[in-house]
């Protein structure tokens, strides 16, 4: 054998024992779910821009708040309508210092 032909073989034998995508693909999901297994909320968090945190909880609140708001009897909606537009106070110096 030539040394052409020993490059060749290894080459063949190389790229039959290369795994397949749907081999790879599930070595990849078994992996990902093993980490989200051990993951604590603080490694999921860490993950995450804190401004798409707040993005998602601000969006969460505004669904949440929509559905509430349908589900009201007129009296319970002109009631919190009266309370939502009332002027808020001014935090006071003491409340703010802390």
């Amino acid at each position: 054998m030539t040394d052409a032909t020993l490059e060749k073989n290894a080459e063949e034998t190389q790229e039959s024992n290369a795994p397949s995508e749907e081999e790879t693909e599930k070595v990849m999901q078994y992996i990902a779910n093993d980490f989200l297994a051990r993951s604590t909320l603080v490694d999921a968090l860490s993950a995450v821009p804190m401004d798409t945190l707040v993005q998602i909880v601000q969006n969460q609140a505004l669904s949440r708040a929509k559905e509430a708001v349908q589900q009201l009897s007129t009296e319970d909606f002109q009631n919190i309508l009266k309370e939502a537009i009332k002027p808020r106070p001014e935090p006071s110096e003491e409340t703010q210092s802390e």
